[in-house]
C-alpha cells in the first residue's frame, strides 16, 4: 500500500471534521421534547463517538483546529 498524498490526507481530514461537526451539531440543537427516546439516544451517541473520536486524533498529535473551524463556517 502506496502513502497517502498531501491531497489525500487534506480530503480525509476535512471529512473527519465534516463529520464530527456534524454529530456535535446536530446534538446542540437536539430538541429533547420533539423526539422519541432512541432518536435522542442516536444522536448523542453519534456526539459521544465523535468527541472519543477527537480526543484520540488530539492525543496522536492530530489537530484539525482548521478542518472544524473552516466546516463550522
Amino acid at each position: 500500500m502506496s502513502a497517502r498524498t498531501s491531497s489525500e490526507s487534506a480530503v480525509m481530514r476535512r471529512v473527519v471534521a465534516r463529520h464530527i461537526h456534524c454529530a456535535l451539531a446536530a446534538e446542540r440543537n437536539l430538541d429533547r421534547d420533539a423526539l422519541d427516546p432512541q432518536t435522542i439516544n442516536l444522536v448523542t451517541g453519534f456526539a459521544r463517538s465523535a468527541r472519543g473520536l477527537l480526543a484520540e486524533l488530539e492525543a496522536a498529535g492530530v489537530d484539525l483546529t482548521v478542518e472544524l473551524a473552516e466546516v463550522a463556517s
